[in-house]
């Protein structure tokens, strides 16, 4: 199997439909086309509706299948990725981050938390680098 960043080298299923896949030097989230249809938001680095690459893009199916993914239990510390992929989503994702908050009321008070201590980038949705 060969990903947009070159053969695979570890791949987890992570929930059905949505696969993590690892190369020697990036890696990210592999959605199947059911999966790319049932979240409706498409705007990432690779302009792909299947592949959201590690750094940034991985944010967007990680929250939106996230009690698919918990009931899993596949993926490595998910209650730490998933606070960092709020974090990321609403810095690099924000239309996407709204709309997620707008049709799931129980994150409401999550946000409202995190807008003390996370600043805000309004910065159309793109590729980012993370700071250091």
């Amino acid at each position: 199997m060969t990903t947009p960043w070159g053969p695979v080298q570890k791949q987890t299923e992570i929930a059905p439909g949505i696969v993590e896949y690892r190369t020697a030097t990036h890696g990210g989230i592999w959605l199947s086309p059911e999966r790319q249809t049932q979240h409706g938001y498409f705007k990432n680095w690779l302009n792909d509706r299947a592949w959201w690459e590690e750094d940034i893009d991985w944010a967007v199916p990680y929250l939106f299948f996230a009690d698919e993914i918990r009931t899993t239990n596949k993926a490595c510390a998910f209650e730490k990725n998933l606070t960092k992929a709020r974090e990321i989503a609403r810095r690099h994702h924000p239309t996407f981050f709204e709309r997620f908050v707008r049709d799931r009321p129980e994150w409401a008070n999550i946000t409202q938390k995190d807008n003390a201590a996370i600043s805000i980038d309004n910065t159309p949705d793109s590729k980012k680098e993370e700071p250091l």
